[in-house]
């Protein structure tokens, strides 16, 4: 009896005290308590801090809006004090359209006869007068139109017009029809073969120190008609092309040494291209045939006689000059149909 007194005493089963459980939960709901209170201070000093920086913000926008309606104020003050001229500026980027021609007649620089000027190039307007003063066997009776060229203003008959720009497109010209009529493409110097784009005023271009006018497409239409205009706008492609002229006699291909990639088996040097048609090489640089281990003012400083078997032609001309290549198979029939050759010219 005395051994499990003892032993109740030294708690030596280990058990729990009177009154320790409740202890435990009283301990642990003090605590929680005491950290909601602090969560709580916590909560309230955040939202006291916000309430402050928005009142902060709102203070600055008020004094924002404030600056800018004095700002605002003292603008329509110095505005109001300053009085600007009402001018009006011209867009320096939108050529002038050329302006309907009006009624009456001019003299034609290029013929020197009186054209009649009428909104309509390719009405024909008959009168006994006209018809006995230019009916021959070789074309109908009409009274000669002309066409204005805006801004420079010079008036030119319409077929000498026609005339001068079907020979800068390299095609030959019917004075019968006119130009209304194309048959196969016939060109106008089958040695060349180049169009030149874009095409100035007859008149301007005789002009000394003054830079010519160029004929506007609306003229061009105008003149050619909608049905040949492709050669007009192909003209227009090939002048933005970097086109060279095989220098070889027996070639003469016209090619964009831009578009040139040499073969993969073949080593070429940085200005060497190969002709497309002969496959034979060029320098890039002066457009003259390859000239190996020797520089191009070398090879150019040579006598002639020395030079490689080729025909030298060079077009090292202004880029808006530039005498591009247009070609067109007369045997196909379709002289608007571009085959793959359209870039050959006849040597």
């Amino acid at each position: 009896m005395f051994k499990k007194y003892k032993a109740f005493m030294k708690n030596e089963g280990q058990f729990e005290p009177p009154g320790a459980r409740a202890l435990a939960e009283f301990r642990n709901l003090y605590d929680a308590q005491l950290e909601m209170a602090r969560v709580a201070k916590a909560v309230r000093a955040a939202e006291d801090r916000a309430s402050e920086l928005e009142e902060q913000m709102r203070a600055a926008e008020r004094r924002v809006s404030q600056a800018e309606n004095q700002l605002a104020s003292q603008t329509e003050t110095v505005m109001s004090a300053i009085s600007f001229p009402d001018v009006t500026l011209p867009s320096p980027d939108t050529p002038p359209e050329p302006s309907e021609p009006e009624p009456g007649s001019s003299t034609c620089p290029i013929c020197s006869r009186d054209c009649q000027i009428c909104p309509n190039p390719w009405q024909r307007t008959r009168t006994d007068i006209v018809m006995s003063k230019v009916a021959d066997i070789d074309r109908p009776a009409r009274m000669p139109w002309g066409i204005t060229l805006q801004p420079c203003g010079h008036v030119f008959c319409g077929a000498c017009l026609a005339q001068s720009i079907y020979h800068n497109l390299n095609m030959a010209f019917d004075p019968a029809t006119y130009g209304t009529k194309l048959p196969s493409h016939v060109p106008d110097d089958p040695g060349l073969g180049r169009a030149e784009f874009p095409m100035p005023c007859p008149m301007c271009q005789m002009k000394k120190g003054v830079k010519p006018i160029d004929i506007s497409d609306r003229t061009a239409r105008m003149v050619l008609g909608e049905s040949n205009m492709e050669e007009w706008n192909h003209a227009r492609f090939l002048m933005s092309l970097n086109l060279v002229s095989c220098p070889y006699s027996n070639c003469n291909e016209a090619f964009d040494v831009d578009d040139i990639v040499p073969p993969r088996d073949v080593h070429y040097e940085r200005y060497q291209v190969q002709c497309p048609r002969c496959k034979r090489s060029m320098c890039k640089a002066c457009k003259s045939v390859w000239h190996e281990n020797l520089t191009c003012l070398m090879y150019q400083a040579s006598p002639i006689q020395e030079h490689f078997p080729a025909r030298i032609q060079v077009w090292d001309v202004p880029r808006d000059r530039r005498r591009a290549v247009v070609y067109s198979p007369a045997d196909t029939g379709t002289p608007w149909a571009w085959e793959e050759q359209k870039l050959r010219a006849h040597a």
